[in-house]
């Protein structure tokens, strides 16, 4: 017989398993589904008595470690305590699969009445909601109904054990859902209404309850992600830019995959020899544009003879298909590498990665586009199509250099390394001396391709020069999708934005000198704006918008403010960012005017990251309940969603960030 489930958890009934071979398993009483759920199928239960379970040992991740290291591990090493969890899920995820044959023998047709207001997101509050939604996979796909049944049934029951007030589940495989509710007394002596409201599905009780949930334990995982605090009290050089978010990369031993490479290919690594960006003041004279000529003479001048060399002559595409899930700050990273790697290969470069249009954003300086339209590759005549997967850059470099078709099409597939901390630097020499050693990204090149084809207004480019400090203030309402903004019926106010703010930052701050705002929340920019009339300039593209701001996943007019964000961001001297924020690195790559980049909780919001958590809005609601357990836990007493309903934190949220009238 299986392991029982969890002391202290009721259940319905017992099943009692022969083991018949090795990993074979027969179960006994016949566990075939009832009249209520079998009619899905012709006979679907003749001739069945019993059900076969076969439980194969499945390798998983922590056998990549031989068991003389892993036992050689200290205890509180993570790699031990992901292993440990792994083989709990395993037992649990075995023992729920002994008992699914019993629960689907007594369960009715139906569902609760406390589950039919829910709506079509997944909701996962386990420790204070009344009801939740599980979406299943395609268990209907199954051989017959009763497979499907049982497959079903195993997956909704194995996530309602992880959850503390699942008590009662109620199951479709057609819908392919598994709703769960703490009660389901409102319709006991109504069983015919329940089936009415329920076709489709069958309900049934789990158990009367369950220990609670031990958060020292489970959640070990600093779901917050704050940065290292010695990190941020270690101060910083004259002109010296932060790196924190790298330094946390090396001390966990992240890698972006071929990043090292990456890294060689670009020269972005430490050098003597890169002429850094002084703090002279030139962009609030002159403007960025005449600050870049004036700066980049140079590297204009060999470009223009290059590109004007190789257009139509050598040319490269690289195309990365699909749908992005990344933003612009991400994108752009990526794109000045393969402009670079272009470079090293004597190849005019066109770019299109995923749908994020970013060749309509950007151009050359010389008034060229790199969009690679079929008029404009038509004239190369011949050409080669290749597809190679994303690995040693060095690799690729090599596989290109050997090409000799006028036109090469290339699609890259697998993991671009689109998260750039780990290759590109914030302090991004202005140029470097090409007498020592390879050629080098450095600002002027990324500058000269990514000349924008969207021009901020002459009132918003004056602003942004002629400040004193921009502050990215990332509170992750972006991420919020357009059904989810519709359903938590929030109405936004300044007196909620306010509240946030000031939990997160010191106000008295931001009133010291003149700044330009940059943030993914219109209300948090139309509240700083009216605050501190005159010293506080934004985006009045990005104020206006009332609904989500992110550049992916939008139309192409929805991605321009965010590419004026990164022109505007760029005029000014100094930025603050937020620390898991890929706003500033691509900003400062092609800046003439912005010399250092510093930590936002240094000084200016000491708490940004505890306030506006990293994906709260998710992370609140997430798949993985257990997650929403402990982002919870881990909140600050001071937080507004603390000891609050995941949709009363999704409220607050949003009333803290949608744009005001």
């Amino acid at each position: 017989m299986l392991a029982p489930t969890r002391a202290g958890a009721k259940v319905i009934s017992t099943l009692r398993l022969t083991r018949v071979a090795p990993n074979v398993w027969v179960s006994s009483p016949a566990p075939c589904p009832r009249a209520a759920y079998a009619r899905t199928t012709r006979d679907v239960c003749a001739g069945v008595r019993r059900v076969r379970m076969v439980f194969s040992p499945r390798r998983n991740s922590t056998q990549s470690f031989s068991q003389q290291r892993m036992r050689s591990l200290p205890p509180n090493d993570p790699r031990m305590r992901d292993r440990a969890q792994k083989l709990d899920n395993i037992r649990r995820r075995a023992s729920i699969r002994a008992l699914v044959p019993a629960w689907l023998d007594q369960a009715q047709e139906g569902q609760c009445n406390a589950t039919r207001a829910l709506t079509n997101h997944e909701n996962n509050d386990c420790e204070l909601g009344e009801a939740g939604f599980w979406k299943l996979g395609q268990h209907a796909n199954k051989r017959n109904a009763s497979a499907a049944w049982l497959s079903a049934a195993a997956a909704c029951l194995l996530r309602c054990s992880l959850c503390p007030r699942c008590h009662f589940v109620s199951l479709s495989i057609e819908k392919r859902s598994c709703m769960w509710s703490r009660g389901c007394s409102e319709q006991v002596h109504d069983s015919e209404r329940r089936r009415q409201l329920g076709r489709g599905f069958i309900w049934g009780f789990v158990r009367s309850h369950v220990e609670p949930i031990d958060h020292e334990t489970r959640c070990t995982r600093d779901f917050i992600m704050r940065p290292p605090a010695d990190a941020l009290a270690k101060p910083l050089k004259r002109g010296e830019s932060d790196e924190i978010l790298a330094l946390t990369h090396r001390r966990i031993n992240y890698r972006t995959p071929y990043s090292d490479g990456l890294i060689k290919v670009l020269g972005t690594g430490q050098s003597p020899h890169g002429e850094m960006l002084p703090n002279d003041g030139l962009c609030a004279r002159v403007g960025e544009q005449r600050a870049f000529e004036a700066r980049c003479g140079a590297t204009i001048s060999q470009m223009n003879t290059s590109l004007r060399r190789l257009r139509f002559r050598s040319g490269l595409v690289f195309t990365a298909q699909g749908k992005s899930l990344w933003g612009l700050g991400h994108v752009l990273s990526i794109a000045y590498a393969m402009h670079f790697v272009c470079r090293r290969l004597r190849r005019y470069c066109y770019l299109s990665f995923y749908d994020m249009e970013v060749h309509r954003l950007f151009g050359y300086a010389n008034g060229e586009l790199w969009s690679p339209t079929d008029e404009e590759l038509s004239k190369y005549g011949d050409s080669k199509r290749l597809k190679l997967v994303w690995e040693d850059p060095l690799t690729i470099l090599s596989r290109l250099r050997n090409q000799t078709a006028p036109l090469l099409r290339v699609t890259l597939t697998g993991q671009i390394p689109v998260q750039s901390s780990t290759w590109l630097p914030h302090s991004m020499p202005l140029r470097f001396n090409r007498r020592f050693g390879q050629q080098r990204l450095d600002r002027c090149f990324c500058r000269y391709v990514s000349q924008p084809l969207f021009h901020p207004s002459e009132v918003d480019a004056r602003a942004a020069s002629t400040a004193s400090v921009a502050y990215h203030l990332r509170t992750g309402f972006a991420d919020v999708s357009d059904n989810f903004l519709q359903e938590t019926g929030a109405t936004p106010s300044l007196g909620s934005i306010a509240q946030w703010f000031k939990l997160a930052c010191n106000f008295a701050v931001f009133s010291e000198r003149a700044s330009f705002v940059f943030s993914d929340s219109p209300g948090l920019l139309t509240y700083l704006h009216r605050a501190l009339p005159g010293l506080v300039r934004h985006n009045q593209q990005v104020a206006s918008i009332k609904g989500p701001t992110r550049s992916w996943d939008a139309s192409f007019e929805e991605k321009i403010p965010s590419a004026i964000d990164t022109v505007l961001a760029g005029m000014v001297p100094e930025i603050e960012y937020a620390y898991l924020s890929s706003f500033a690195r691509p900003t400062m790559a092609r800046s003439m005017c912005t010399w250092r980049a510093t930590e936002i909780e240094r000084r200016s919001c000491p708490r940004f990251t505890d306030v506006y958590v990293r994906d709260l809005y998710t992370q609140v609601s997430h798949v993985d309940h257990l997650r929403t357990l402990c982002v919870r836990w881990q909140l600050q007493a001071y937080h507004p969603c603390k000891n609050v309903t995941s949709s009363t934190c999704q409220q607050k949220f949003v009333e803290a960030t949608a744009g005001v009238a």
